[in-house]
């Protein structure tokens, strides 16, 4: 996810590269340190006038973050850009913490006894999130759900990304990055430590393991590799992993009610010719056997395109796709739930100068009856006028071939 024209950051009176110091801020340490205690901040010189970033320490570590509220102010290809404080904070079971962080109150204790024993048909409760929004802030906050010209989005990155994201969400006395295992890139040379990392993760879930007074759980997020069928359900692999989380029927059921698109697409992946395949998320809350052998109790599957940007259809994929060869600038809005709704398939971001121009793109497929295309694309034109955005559409009752894509320049179009 590299972008090739990363803004400055002022730190004591020097300029360092942005992406630099969002992603390695421990090479910088001395800088942070003085900026500290002689200026009280840093600033980001993606915008006119600068904006201020917080210097925050966490575990003894000095960072960069974004000023409170002020994450969507930074310039779009800004490593310190989030739509997090623009979205998040009106989520149910997200709050304010301490020290910029934010509150998760999941659906269910990490630690219980008797119904953890087993599936948990979770129910909506008032004033907790589920795995859904779990999933969609993470993605979000990490900048997962945008594309800038010339970024690559490889999987050690992305794993970085969110477990940075991870480190600033607070979930009962810790902070999820602690309990959420995103598995590394393997290699032969880093596979003794991988192990090693895997059964410090996997050890305190057996300690509180099935048939204990407790029960422990953690998270578990990573790209589905295989979906095997067995007697009672079926079994996981991830890439860059190889051992297997066991999925009962109860949540097999659950992730083909409320992830279909996500459970649909890891059940045809063999089937699919490689160039088709999208890639598939998977997010499981686990809890562990005696044994160490894991089994799912909750989780959400997330379709995305090869890129990790997460898309419902080929339809969609293909426009993303599309979007990423004209060198534009996009976004997936996301809705903290299994369903889309009426929110836009990407927003297009378009600049002139200073200035940024916002087109919303819809995606009709063909299995939208025909009798609502008119009442949708009226829907579609009302909330992109509210928002003062430029509108979009692909109908593909009206043909196979994308219409033209507005130019990365808003002159260009105007």
């Amino acid at each position: 996810m590299d972008q090739p024209h990363s803004p400055a950051v002022l730190l004591a009176g020097a300029h360092y590269p942005a992406q630099d110091v969002r992603l390695r801020p421990y090479e910088y340490n001395t800088q942070l340190l003085s900026a500290r205690a002689h200026f009280g901040n840093a600033l980001c010189e993606c915008r006119r006038p600068a904006l201020k970033l917080q210097i925050r320490e966490r575990a003894g570590k000095l960072h960069l973050a974004a000023w409170p509220g002020q994450g969507r102010a930074h310039a779009f290809h800004c490593p310190f850009y989030s739509e997090r404080d623009h979205q998040t904070t009106s989520v149910e079971g997200f709050a304010p913490g301490s020290d910029g962080r934010l509150r998760l109150k999941y659906v269910a204790p990490l630690t219980a006894t008797g119904k953890s024993q087993r599936e948990e048909k979770l129910q909506p409760t008032p004033g907790r999130a589920r795995m859904w929004a779990l999933l969609h802030h993470l993605w979000m906050g990490s900048g997962l759900n945008r594309w800038y010209p010339g970024w690559r989005r490889d999987w050690g990155l992305t794993r970085h990304v969110l477990l940075r994201e991870a480190a600033e969400i607070e979930i009962e006395d810790t902070t999820l990055d602690r309990i959420l295992y995103v598995p590394r890139v393997f290699t032969e040379k880093s596979k003794n430590d991988i192990e090693k990392e895997w059964q410090s993760f996997v050890r305190p879930l057996t300690v509180d393991s099935r048939g204990q007074s407790l029960v422990r759980s953690a998270f578990v997020l990573g790209v589905v590799r295989t979906l095997t069928q067995a007697k009672t359900g079926y079994h996981v692999t991830l890439q860059q992993h190889a051992a297997s989380i066991f999925l009962p029927d109860g949540i097999c059921r659950q992730l083909a009610q409320r992830s279909r698109r996500g459970w649909s697409e890891s059940l045809l992946k063999k089937e699919r010719p490689e160039d088709k395949q999208a890639r598939v998320v998977v997010m499981l809350r686990v809890q562990s056997y005696p044994n160490g052998a894991l089994v799912a109790v909750d989780g959400v599957m997330m379709r995305t395109t090869k890129s990790l940007i997460p898309s419902n259809t080929d339809q969609e994929d293909a426009l993303a796709n599309a979007l990423q060869a004209a060198g534009t600038q996009f976004s997936r809005p996301l809705a903290f739930d299994q369903r889309h709704g009426d929110l836009p398939t990407f927003v297009l971001r378009q600049a002139d100068g200073s200035e940024s121009f916002f087109t919303d793109m819809y995606c009709i497929p063909l299995s939208t009856p025909r009798h609502s295309i008119n009442h949708l694309r009226l829907v579609y034109c009302e909330r992109a006028y509210e928002a003062g955005h430029d509108i979009w559409i692909w109908d593909r009752h009206e043909g196979s071939t994308i219409p033209k894509i507005p130019s990365p320049n808003a002159n260009a179009d105007r």
